[in-house]
Protein backbone atom coordinates (compact mmCIF):
# COMPACT_ATOMS: atom_id res chain seq x y z
CA UNK A 1 0.00 0.00 0.00
CA UNK A 2 1.35 3.54 -1.06
CA UNK A 3 2.18 5.89 1.98
CA UNK A 4 -0.89 7.84 0.95
CA UNK A 5 -3.13 5.28 0.83
CA UNK A 6 -2.16 4.14 4.43
CA UNK A 7 -2.91 7.86 5.41
CA UNK A 8 -6.54 7.74 3.86
CA UNK A 9 -6.84 4.68 5.83
CA UNK A 10 -5.74 6.29 8.81
CA UNK A 11 -7.91 9.21 8.09
CA UNK A 12 -11.26 7.18 7.82
CA UNK A 13 -10.26 5.14 11.17
CA UNK A 14 -10.16 8.35 12.96
CA UNK A 15 -13.13 9.75 11.52
CA UNK A 16 -15.13 7.17 12.63
CA UNK A 17 -13.88 6.93 15.79
CA UNK A 18 -14.62 10.29 16.30
CA UNK A 19 -18.11 9.79 15.01
CA UNK A 20 -18.54 7.02 17.53
CA UNK A 21 -17.52 9.08 20.28
CA UNK A 22 -20.03 11.93 19.40
CA UNK A 23 -22.74 9.09 19.29
CA UNK A 24 -21.93 7.75 23.13
CA UNK A 25 -21.68 11.95 24.31
CA UNK A 26 -25.00 12.94 22.75
CA UNK A 27 -26.36 9.66 24.16
CA UNK A 28 -25.21 9.89 27.27
CA UNK A 29 -26.32 13.97 27.78
CA UNK A 30 -29.86 12.26 26.40
CA UNK A 31 -29.54 10.12 29.09
CA UNK A 32 -29.05 12.62 32.07
CA UNK A 33 -31.58 15.38 30.68
CA UNK A 34 -34.56 12.45 31.20
CA UNK A 35 -32.78 11.09 34.44
CA UNK A 36 -33.34 14.86 35.97
CA UNK A 37 -36.54 15.43 34.23
CA UNK A 38 -39.89 14.81 36.19
CA UNK A 39 -41.85 15.13 32.65
CA UNK A 40 -39.53 12.25 30.74
CA UNK A 41 -42.71 11.23 29.09
CA UNK A 42 -43.23 14.83 27.03
CA UNK A 43 -39.83 14.98 25.79
CA UNK A 44 -40.89 19.06 24.30
CA UNK A 45 -41.21 19.95 27.85
CA UNK A 46 -38.09 18.10 28.65
CA UNK A 47 -35.90 20.12 26.34
CA UNK A 48 -37.57 23.52 27.77
CA UNK A 49 -37.02 23.16 31.12
CA UNK A 50 -34.35 21.15 31.67
CA UNK A 51 -32.14 21.94 28.07
CA UNK A 52 -28.81 19.93 27.48
CA UNK A 53 -25.66 21.96 27.82
CA UNK A 54 -24.39 23.37 24.24
CA UNK A 55 -21.47 24.31 24.08
CA UNK A 56 -21.02 26.24 21.05
CA UNK A 57 -24.09 28.41 21.76
CA UNK A 58 -24.12 29.03 25.39
CA UNK A 59 -23.86 31.91 25.14
CA UNK A 60 -26.76 32.78 22.53
CA UNK A 61 -28.78 30.67 25.24
CA UNK A 62 -27.87 32.63 28.19
CA UNK A 63 -28.57 36.15 27.15
CA UNK A 64 -31.80 34.65 25.83
CA UNK A 65 -32.88 33.23 28.56
CA UNK A 66 -31.67 36.50 30.80
CA UNK A 67 -33.48 39.03 28.23
CA UNK A 68 -36.94 39.13 29.96
CA UNK A 69 -34.90 39.57 33.76
CA UNK A 70 -33.12 42.56 32.03
CA UNK A 71 -36.34 43.41 30.87
CA UNK A 72 -37.87 43.46 34.82
CA UNK A 73 -35.04 45.07 36.32
CA UNK A 74 -34.98 48.34 33.46
CA UNK A 75 -39.12 48.73 34.26
CA UNK A 76 -37.88 48.50 38.34
CA UNK A 77 -35.37 51.30 37.68
CA UNK A 78 -38.17 53.14 35.74
CA UNK A 79 -40.45 53.18 38.31
CA UNK A 80 -37.73 55.12 40.28
CA UNK A 81 -37.11 57.67 37.87
CA UNK A 82 -36.54 61.52 39.23
CA UNK A 83 -39.09 63.97 39.02
CA UNK A 84 -39.04 67.29 39.61
CA UNK A 85 -41.11 69.21 42.44
CA UNK A 86 -42.03 72.45 43.56
CA UNK A 87 -42.04 74.24 46.98
CA UNK A 88 -45.93 75.14 47.61
CA UNK A 89 -47.31 77.17 50.82
CA UNK A 90 -49.90 78.71 51.15
CA UNK A 91 -53.28 79.86 53.43
CA UNK A 92 -56.76 77.85 53.07
CA UNK A 93 -59.60 80.53 53.28
CA UNK A 94 -63.51 80.12 53.15
CA UNK A 95 -65.43 83.91 53.37
CA UNK A 96 -62.43 85.56 53.93
CA UNK A 97 -61.83 83.71 57.31
CA UNK A 98 -58.94 81.24 57.32
CA UNK A 99 -59.92 77.80 58.15
CA UNK A 100 -57.78 75.27 60.53
CA UNK A 101 -57.81 71.64 60.32
CA UNK A 102 -58.18 71.53 57.06
CA UNK A 103 -56.44 68.50 54.10
CA UNK A 104 -55.12 69.71 50.86
CA UNK A 105 -54.16 67.61 48.57
CA UNK A 106 -53.08 68.23 45.24
CA UNK A 107 -53.81 66.01 42.45
CA UNK A 108 -51.19 65.72 39.16
CA UNK A 109 -53.07 65.92 35.87
CA UNK A 110 -50.37 64.00 34.53
CA UNK A 111 -50.39 60.46 32.40
CA UNK A 112 -48.19 56.91 33.70
CA UNK A 113 -46.23 57.23 37.07
CA UNK A 114 -46.31 60.98 37.94
CA UNK A 115 -50.02 60.90 38.32
CA UNK A 116 -49.60 58.82 41.06
CA UNK A 117 -47.38 61.49 42.67
CA UNK A 118 -50.00 63.35 45.13
CA UNK A 119 -49.19 66.11 47.27
CA UNK A 120 -51.44 66.89 50.82
CA UNK A 121 -50.31 69.03 53.94
CA UNK A 122 -52.93 70.34 57.04
CA UNK A 123 -53.58 73.57 57.98
CA UNK A 124 -52.78 75.21 61.33
CA UNK A 125 -53.93 77.27 63.51
CA UNK A 126 -53.85 80.26 61.03
CA UNK A 127 -55.14 78.01 58.35
CA UNK A 128 -51.47 78.11 56.58
CA UNK A 129 -50.06 75.08 54.29
CA UNK A 130 -46.66 73.47 53.22
CA UNK A 131 -47.41 70.51 50.72
CA UNK A 132 -45.35 67.33 50.85
CA UNK A 133 -45.69 63.91 48.75
CA UNK A 134 -46.94 60.88 49.79
CA UNK A 135 -42.91 59.78 50.01
CA UNK A 136 -42.58 62.40 52.68
CA UNK A 137 -40.39 64.82 50.35
CA UNK A 138 -41.34 68.08 50.28
CA UNK A 139 -43.06 70.03 47.61
CA UNK A 140 -45.38 69.15 44.14
CA UNK A 141 -44.86 67.71 40.79
CA UNK A 142 -44.28 70.21 38.59
CA UNK A 143 -47.31 71.10 36.18
CA UNK A 144 -50.93 71.37 36.76
CA UNK A 145 -52.94 69.74 39.43
CA UNK A 146 -56.47 69.27 40.46
CA UNK A 147 -57.08 70.47 44.26
CA UNK A 148 -59.13 68.56 46.68
CA UNK A 149 -60.24 70.54 49.90
CA UNK A 150 -61.33 68.40 53.18
CA UNK A 151 -62.90 69.60 56.46
CA UNK A 152 -61.13 67.62 59.46
CA UNK A 153 -63.47 68.68 62.03
CA UNK A 154 -65.62 65.59 61.41
CA UNK A 155 -62.88 63.60 63.25
CA UNK A 156 -62.81 66.07 66.61
CA UNK A 157 -66.71 65.75 66.81
CA UNK A 158 -68.09 64.17 69.84
CA UNK A 159 -69.21 60.15 69.17
CA UNK A 160 -70.97 57.39 70.74
CA UNK A 161 -69.64 54.08 72.54
CA UNK A 162 -69.83 52.59 68.91
CA UNK A 163 -68.14 55.34 66.66
CA UNK A 164 -71.41 57.21 65.40
CA UNK A 165 -71.18 60.81 65.18
CA UNK A 166 -73.62 62.69 67.66
CA UNK A 167 -73.35 66.36 66.74
CA UNK A 168 -72.19 67.06 62.88
CA UNK A 169 -70.01 70.05 63.22
CA UNK A 170 -71.09 73.10 61.16
CA UNK A 171 -70.04 73.08 57.61
CA UNK A 172 -67.53 75.66 56.69
CA UNK A 173 -67.42 75.75 52.70
CA UNK A 174 -69.16 74.25 49.88
CA UNK A 175 -68.84 70.39 49.90
CA UNK A 176 -67.65 70.19 45.74
CA UNK A 177 -64.21 71.51 47.30
CA UNK A 178 -64.14 67.63 48.65
CA UNK A 179 -65.08 65.67 45.64
CA UNK A 180 -62.19 64.83 43.61
CA UNK A 181 -64.72 64.98 40.56
CA UNK A 182 -66.35 67.99 41.30
CA UNK A 183 -64.05 70.29 42.71
CA UNK A 184 -63.68 73.47 40.56
CA UNK A 185 -60.07 74.05 41.78
CA UNK A 186 -56.98 73.77 39.71
CA UNK A 187 -53.19 75.42 40.02
CA UNK A 188 -50.35 75.01 38.34
CA UNK A 189 -47.20 73.90 40.07
CA UNK A 190 -43.79 76.01 38.93
CA UNK A 191 -40.44 74.74 39.57
CA UNK A 192 -38.74 76.84 43.15
CA UNK A 193 -40.70 78.01 45.86
CA UNK A 194 -44.14 79.60 45.29
CA UNK A 195 -47.14 80.99 47.79
CA UNK A 196 -50.52 79.40 46.17
CA UNK A 197 -52.91 80.96 48.53
CA UNK A 198 -56.81 78.96 48.22
CA UNK A 199 -60.31 81.08 48.57
CA UNK A 200 -63.13 79.30 49.16
CA UNK A 201 -67.06 79.70 48.79
CA UNK A 202 -68.13 79.64 52.17
CA UNK A 203 -70.86 77.21 53.55
CA UNK A 204 -74.42 78.89 53.23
Amino acid sequence: MSGKGAEGGRNRVEASRYRAEASRYRAERSAKTESRCPMSSRPALCSFFFPARKQPHSATYSVTRLAPLALALAVVLGCGETVELGQVTGTVRAGGQSLANVLVTFVPQADGHAAGIRSMGTTDEQGRYQLRTERQEAGALVGQHKVIVEDLSIYQALRSPDGTVLTMPPARFVPAYSDPLRSPLTREVKPGEQTIDLDLEAAR
